[in-house]
Order: C-alpha cells, then structure tokens, then sequence
C-alpha cells in the first residue's frame, strides 16, 4: 500500500518511505549513512555540529581567514566562542538560512490581511492555518489560496507541497 506523497520503493540507506521532498533528518541519516561507510569523516575532520559562525573575514598578515564561531559547551548551557584560522572557506548554507524578503513586496501587499511568511516558515503557515482547519488536520490548507512569489526551486517544491496540504488554488 502507497502513502499518498511518498515514493513508491524503499531506499536501502534509509530504510523507509520517505515523502517526494527530503525531509531535513532523513537528509542527515543519509549524509551521515554514507559518508560514515569506510571511515567516520565527522571525526577525522572534525565535523562540529551545534555551531553558529559568527563572522569570517580575511587577514592579509596571516594569509587565512579567519572564523570566529559560538557553540554550546558539552553542559549545553554555555556558550563557548572560538576562532579559527582556514586556508579555505566554502559556503554551504544557501541563501534560506534567514528569511529575506524585499521591501517592494510589502509595499504591494499593503491591505493584505493574510499571512506573508519566507519559503523558510512554511511549517508555520500549515500550523496557521491548520488550527483554523480543525475538522481536517491532515489537510491544513484545505480552502485557501495560497500565492507564492519565485520561481526558483523551493518555490516549485512549495507548490507541490501546497496542494498536497490541501490548496484549493496556488497562484
């Protein structure tokens, strides 16, 4: 039996169905399975999870950048702030790490009494508007119209997830 929006077979990494979209745990039980095959790369490169940069600039005396970071202690209470010196940095984190959403958008929407959220607070808009949907929990977005600005990747995969949830139109 298929569960509606799940793919059809089993991944042998992942050994469960999973929705069409990735969800962000079963991206890391699969990094994780995959690159911990032959050897635990977390530990020989020292892989810190937990951790926020805090800024990365270049140093002309040392030639590297440097990278001031904040995690938190092992007691998960303190905060501890490093930096460290790289050769190398690479950005990784795309641009829906924080919301950003231009000001001319606000200024065409005034009036508007819906909500407008960032493709990074999805979630929230089903958890809106579900609480107003009750006798359908499954469906949160059954009888709205949601309208979605972009036409990049995640606003493709913001469509496809819209009508799964029950849009009655997405424009």
């Amino acid at each position: 039996e298929q569960t509606p929006g799940c793919a059809t077979k089993q991944t042998a990494k992942l050994k469960h169905l999973t929705p069409s979209y990735m969800p962000r745990q079963d991206v890391f039980d699969y990094i994780q399975a995959r690159v911990t095959s032959q050897k635990d790369i977390f530990q020989e490169y020292n892989v810190q999870f937990n951790t926020e940069v805090q800024s990365v600039r270049w140093c002309d005396e040392k030639q590297a950048f440097l990278v001031s970071i904040a995690r938190i202690s092992n007691d998960e209470m303190t905060p501890i702030s490093e930096e460290h010196e790289y050769e190398k940095v690479v950005w990784a984190a795309g641009l829906q790490s924080k919301p950003r959403m231009p000001p001319e958008v606000f200024g065409r929407l005034q009036g508007y009494k819906g909500p407008i959220l960032h493709s990074t607070q999805f979630d929230e808009l089903e958890y809106l508007l579900g609480k107003e949907n009750k006798e359908n929990q499954d469906m949160p977005l059954k009888g709205h119209n949601i309208v979605l600005v972009g036409d990049n990747y995640s606003a493709e995969d913001l469509a496809l997830q819209s009508i799964k949830s029950g849009a009655d139109h997405v424009y």
